[in-house]
C-alpha cells in the first residue's frame, strides 16, 4: 500500500530507541527528491543514521544529500563499465541513447560520493550472460582511477546473481547462479589487476567476504 511521509516518521520515531539506521532502497529512491530529503533529516532529528541505496542516476539529488550531511552510508550499482554505454545499456535495459546520459550521472554521482560520503559501498552484480570477468576488472581499474584506493571506508562488492525474486527480464530465471568461490576468485583477480586492497563478495549461501 501507499504509505504518506508522517506515518514513515512515526514508525521511525517509534523505532529510534531500537535501530541505528534507516535505509531507502528501490526502485530508485532519488526519483522522490523531496520525500527523501524530508525523510532523512528526519531521521538525523531523532538521532539515526541513513543509508541511500541509488542507481547514482539523480546526480542532482545524491550531490545535495551528501553537501546537506544528511546521508551516512551510501551504496551505489555501477552495472558495467563506465567506458562502454553501450554495454551499460544492455546491463540496465537503456537505449544506447538513455545509457550515455545514464553513465555521465553515474560518473558525477561517484565523483561527489568518493569526495563526500563518510561510507561508502560501490557495487556491481555479477550476471554470467551479461558480463565478462574482465568487465568487473575494468570497472575497479576505473574506480581506482577516480580516487577509491585512496579513501578510507570506501569498498568495491561483487554481489553474486539471483535468478529469483524481482528480475528485469523473466528469461533471466534460467541464468546460472555464480558459486561464491567463483566470486572470490574474480575479487582476487580484480585486487591483483587493479591495486584495491579490500574487495568484498556478497553471496546468499555465505554472507558478506573479504577477499
Amino acid at each position: 500500500r501507499e504509505v504518506g511521509l508522517p506515518e514513515v516518521l512515526e514508525a521511525i520515531s517509534g523505532a529510534s530507541l531500537l535501530s541505528d539506521y534507516v535505509q531507502a532502497t528501490g526502485g530508485e529512491p532519488a526519483l522522490q527528491p523531496e520525500g527523501l530529503r524530508a525523510l532523512f533529516k528526519a531521521c538525523k532529528e531523532v538521532g539515526m543514521k541513513t543509508s541511500l541505496d541509488t542507481n547514482g542516476s539523480r546526480e542532482g539529488v545524491v550531490r545535495g544529500l551528501l553537501e546537506a550531511g544528511l546521508v551516512d552510508h551510501l551504496a551505489m550499482d555501477v552495472k558495467a563499465p563506465l567506458s562502454d554505454p553501450a554495454k551499460y545499456g544492455r546491463v540496465s535495459g537503456l537505449r544506447t541513447d538513455v545509457a550515455e546520459r545514464m553513465v555521465r550521472s553515474v560518473r558525477a554521482s561517484l565523483e561527489k560520493a568518493l569526495e563526500m560520503a563518510p561510507f561508502l559501498e560501490i557495487r556491481t552484480t555479477f550476471v554470467p550472460t551479461l558480463h565478462e570477468k574482465a568487465d568487473l576488472v575494468e570497472i575497479a581499474g576505473e574506480l581506482v582511477e577516480m580516487g577509491l584506493a585512496d579513501r578510507e571506508r570506501a569498498y568495491y562488492v561483487i554481489q553474486q546473481f539471483s535468478p529469483r525474486g524481482d528480475l528485469m527480464d523473466p528469461s533471466f530465471a534460467n541464468v546460472r547462479q555464480p558459486l561464491a568461490d567463483e566470486l572470490l576468485e574474480l575479487a582476487r583477480q580484480v585486487k591483483e589487476t587493479t591495486g584495491l586492497k579490500v574487495v568484498f563478495v556478497r553471496t546468499q549461501e555465505r554472507g558478506v567476504i573479504r577477499a
